[in-house]
């Protein structure tokens, strides 16, 4: 079209192009950023839809798992980031000396059952979980299985699992890693991981995302999922899902025993996702730290994990305005605030004053006279 305007029309067309430049610059959109800032109300939310909003987990629900209340209860709990902080080296993440002053008191209890559903391998889990006896441990995200109904021996949990598709994406990651200094791969029975935790952080996440996006380029028809995790780019099977052992734990328990009378899934990323969703209805899901998720309920950290777990193990809710009577009445319930306690604390309180808050204001004498 513009091979047949006349030169006139042409420097006319040119010249409204440029002047939408000059005034639609970098310093033009900073400023309508901070104006949209500054006031909130004008234009598009931008904010966290209401129906995703988050709770922080509180310490009366723990309550709900003492052994006082009538019916057998779940913890399905992952390990690394949720009962246990990241570190450098993986091999180094065993857990502490408190972590398993909480499960032998757990352990002992015959109305839970506790699912330790992690990726680790089989002989992690096995060293540091094998000695208690009630414990369920699945490993690899639920590509193998070791508990009571398994004779403490380990089964593949979902026998049927196509695993061909490895030696396709193994050359890819390798690649990756001989050009990513600090990367390495780590092979398990029914998924591999590009590890980065040991790279430059800017260029071990730059190389991640190239990672991805490959590997979504070329793997659309087989049967495999790539995720990206905690400094780490994992391709499993789809048919190897924490989502699918938490389901076939609650209909096994259906079918032999009633339904768990209440059930906790604790996790921290992608992988943990399918446990909240296929997690019945009425579940205490809880998201450990931040990021987007599907639970119902929030923890900061490890920490608060373990602190929440230690009220189970020793079903005694930590003193409070209220107290919880012999026959399980809460008279008060008290509130769960971690990391933040003084400042949520005294928010929530601030907001169940009655009467008019400026009531405490000096009354000011009339000008008129």
């Amino acid at each position: 079209r513009g091979n047949r305007l006349n030169p006139e029309m042409r420097w006319e067309v040119t010249e409204r192009m440029r002047q939408s430049v000059l005034e639609n610059d970098a310093v033009a959109w900073a400023r309508a950023m901070l104006a949209e800032l500054e006031d909130p109300d004008r234009g598009e939310r931008i904010a966290r839809p209401e129906h995703l909003s988050m709770q922080m987990l509180r310490d009366h629900v723990a309550y709900a798992f003492f052994e006082s209340n009538p019916g057998t209860k779940a913890l399905f709990l992952d390990y690394d980031g949720t009962l246990r902080e990241f570190v450098a080296r993986p091999e180094d993440a065993v857990p502490s000396k408190d972590t398993h002053e909480i499960f032998k008191l757990l352990n002992e209890r015959s109305d839970l059952h506790i699912f330790i559903v992690s990726g680790r391998n089989r002989e992690f889990l096995e060293e540091h979980f094998g000695r208690y006896q009630s414990f369920t441990l699945i490993a690899e995200h639920g590509f193998y299985k070791l508990g009571p109904d398994t004779g403490h021996k380990w089964i593949p949990f979902t026998p049927y699992t196509a695993l061909d598709w490895i030696d396709k994406v193994k050359p890819v990651m390798e690649l990756f890693s001989r050009c990513t200094p600090g990367a390495h791969i780590e092979q398990k029975a029914s998924a591999i991981v590009w590890h980065y935790r040991d790279c430059d952080e800017e260029y071990g996440h730059f190389k991640a995302k190239e990672l991805m996006h490959q590997l979504a380029m070329s793997l659309g028809n087989l049967p495999c999922q790539v995720s990206q995790g905690q400094k780490i780019v994992e391709v499993a099977s789809l048919s190897v899902k924490k989502g699918l052992v938490v389901r076939s734990a609650i209909q096994q328990q259906e079918s032999c025993n009633g339904p768990f009378s209440e059930c906790l899934v604790c996790g921290d990323d992608r992988t943990d996702e399918s446990m909240f969703l296929d997690a019945p209805q009425g579940t205490w899901t809880v998201k450990v730290g931040s990021g987007d998720t599907a639970a119902r309920f929030r923890v900061q950290n490890p920490a608060e994990v373990r602190r929440f777990l230690r009220i189970i193990a020793e079903q005694k809710l930590p003193s409070s305005k209220g107290s919880v009577t012999s026959s399980g009445k809460t008279v008060t319930q008290p509130r769960f605030f971690s990391a933040r306690e003084d400042k949520l604390n005294q928010s929530t309180e601030s907001d169940e004053i009655e009467g008019d808050p400026l009531d405490c204001l000096p009354e000011m004498e009339s000008e008129m006279s």
